[in-house]
């Protein structure tokens, strides 16, 4: 036996005439919600660098490299927590593709105190990223730290390696810290 919402039904039949100027409040809202996001996006199509009707594939494309390098940083403060070290793409155990449409991901113990994982993009429009886990501390005292640098522009180039300097992330030449 399937459930049934009737509010609406309800609502419908008792008050039609509010029923009525409710739904066309709420298209006229939408319709010009949409007609002030085309007008800024028209207004601001240089901020899109030539691809303007491509601008939201991209920033989803995108989306994907920075979700996916915060899920393997967030895998290797994990795995360093139960076994004090840092792991390769396998022993993450994440469940992520190391190939997507996208991108190529790839994981790296750098040394004992720190890790890295790259978003090398496949699409010459998209950006890379490269993500970091430090350890600092020692002993009981020892934790992790994480950052992720982004290019400054599209490449399929990820970021170089960050440093760490005075236990801040720093991003090199040519990315910034997201």
């Amino acid at each position: 036996m399937g459930f049934k919402f009737g509010y609406p039904t309800m609502l419908k039949k008792a008050y039609p005439s509010i029923f009525t100027t409710l739904l066309t409040v709420l298209s006229m809202g939408i319709t010009a919600t949409a007609g002030i996001s085309t007008t800024y996006h028209n207004q601001n199509s240089a901020r899109f660098a030539g691809v303007k009707q491509f601008g939201p594939i991209i920033r989803a494309k995108q989306d994907e490299g920075k979700s996916t390098i915060s899920s393997l940083n967030r895998a290797q403060q994990a795995y360093y927590v139960e076994n004090n070290r840092f792991g390769n793409f396998a022993q993450l155990g994440v469940g992520i593709s190391p190939e997507t449409g996208n991108y190529s991901y790839k994981v790296a113990v750098v040394n004992p105190r720190s890790a890295r994982a790259t978003a090398s993009a496949k699409d010459s429009r998209i950006r890379s990223y490269t993500g970091a886990v430090f350890v600092i501390g020692s002993g009981n005292n020892a934790t992790t730290i994480t950052g992720i640098c982004e290019s400054n522009s599209a490449t399929r180039t990820p970021p170089a390696m960050p440093r760490l300097v005075r236990n801040n992330i720093q991003c090199p030449a040519g990315s910034k810290k997201i």
